[in-house]
């Protein structure tokens, strides 16, 4: 069970055994996820999550490494009735304008 907040910081790359899926690998690329704990229900945690790098998978990836798969992510956790991932504030910065780009989109569940 996740406590508190923390810091996930594990390579990836490609999984040679299934290519269409990240894993955690030596020779992967650096991969930094922070997260902090946010409520818990039986079976159940809720996480905030912040990128500090951005690599294909990495949230799903990372969490799966550590025993704490997205709910119903069918591809690196147990598929349920829709995988439980949400990006409540994401930015970037666009690759040919070089404008900052933000959204913000509550998520569907108390927050606590």
């Amino acid at each position: 069970r996740l406590e508190g907040n923390g810091t996930l910081e594990a390579p990836l790359a490609r999984d040679p055994d299934a290519p269409q899926r990240m894993a955690v690998r030596a020779d992967g690329k650096h991969a930094v996820t922070h997260y902090d704990v946010l409520a818990h229900a039986p079976g159940r945690t809720l996480l905030r999550v912040r990128l500090e790098t951005g690599r294909n998978h990495q949230i799903r990836v990372h969490l799966a490494h550590t025993g704490h798969p997205v709910c119903g992510d069918p591809v690196y956790g147990t598929p349920e009735a829709g995988m439980r991932l949400h990006a409540w504030k994401l930015g970037f910065t666009h690759p040919v304008t070089g404008e900052p780009l933000r959204f913000e989109e509550p998520p569907p569940w108390p927050t606590a």
